[in-house]
């Protein structure tokens, strides 16, 4: 054969086998670019699901008991006490009355606007245990009466932490209320109202009252609001009698030592009892801790009476003008509590 054509056979050969190898490579760069498209795919879809769930829409409670939609993470056996069992990322909206709802410590979270509960023409209404966060109104009550707000905590809300418009006879207890860009509890138009043993703080107000007159403020820590309180057209209680709220702009003295301020009252214009410590359930003698001192002082007035000389009205934890085993049990209960 040929010197030439021989070459021109070996390299036909060659170029085959460099061919083949050419065409595998390419297959698995194809079979990778596959795996990579679908595995990128999954991680998009899951994402616009998460997404989706975050932005489905109001969640109702409606005036049957139903939850709508049926997928929302809200469980009830008896369309009286409603439990949460997930982040909720939408607004609830409250039209049943006489329930009971417990967040569980769950979070609601919204995008800056909308109300995380909104209870309107609603009573009877308990809402617990819940973070609420980002959202115009953190719970917002419009012609709502009865209603119990209790142990959540609002948060980073646009205007209110909790509003009150129209609405009476609410309870406002033990909520954590801090960093919302307005008030932190604000009342419009509502009487007969208690806001007691709340933490309201890093709030733009405190609390502000607006054409709102006999509600009880008491009981509560005002805690580095760059303004404390805002009261217009309002007449309100903002002690029982013998303590008031802590304000941690309070510089007035205390006089006779019973944790309760004497001079520069009353404070801002409202307060004539302010506590020289926060607010600590249980603290009789206003040190902010719940030890053997209070014991002993609660001792010292236990099965008296407004009537009788021992009355001290500092022990009467329970608030009933008697001092007995429930004030017993609310020191109990609390004891080796400190402020923090």
């Amino acid at each position: 054969m040929p010197f030439y054509p021989l070459i021109q056979k070996n390299l036909k050969s060659l170029g085959g086998s460099v061919i083949v190898g050419e065409r595998r490579s390419k297959m698995r760069k194809v079979a990778i670019g596959i795996i990579l498209t679908l595995s990128l795919i999954g991680i998009l879809t899951s994402a616009f699901n998460i997404q989706l769930a975050r932005a489905s829409g109001p969640i109702y409670i409606k005036a049957d008991g139903s939850v709508d939609p049926p997928t929302a993470p809200i469980t009830s056996i008896d369309n009286i006490t409603y439990a949460f069992t997930d982040n909720i990322y939408d607004e609830i909206i409250i039209e049943r009355s006489n329930i009971v709802i417990d967040a569980a410590g769950y979070a609601v979270e919204g995008s800056g606007t909308g109300n995380g509960f909104t209870l309107s023409s609603v009573d009877n209404v308990t809402i617990k245990n819940a973070d609420i966060r980002d959202f115009t109104y953190g719970i917002y009550l419009e012609l709502a009466h009865h209603n119990a707000i209790f142990g959540n905590t609002l948060e980073n809300n646009d205007y209110d932490g909790i509003a009150l418009f129209d609405s009476s006879n609410n309870s406002i207890l033990e909520n954590t209320i801090r960093g919302n860009s307005w008030y932190g509890i604000g009342l419009y138009y509502s009487l007969n109202n208690d806001v007691y043993k709340n933490l309201v703080t890093n709030n733009y107000v405190g609390i502000t009252l607006f054409d709102s007159s006999d509600n009880l403020i008491v009981h509560n820590n005002f805690i580095n609001n760059t303004e404390q309180v805002y009261s217009e057209f309002s007449i309100n209680a903002w002690d029982n009698g013998c303590e008031g709220n802590y304000w941690s702009d309070y510089n007035g003295t205390d006089l006779n030592g019973d944790g309760i301020g004497d001079t520069f009252v009353p404070w801002l214009n409202v307060d004539y009892y302010p506590l020289m410590s926060p607010y600590v359930a249980g603290d009789i003698n206003h040190d902010a801790i719940v030890d053997i001192f209070d014991a002993i002082i609660m001792s010292t007035a236990f099965g008296s009476t407004p009537q009788v000389p021992h009355w001290n009205p500092h022990c009467d934890l329970h608030e009933d003008n008697q001092i007995d085993i429930f004030d017993a049990i609310i020191l109990a209960g609390n004891f080796g509590k400190t402020w923090s």
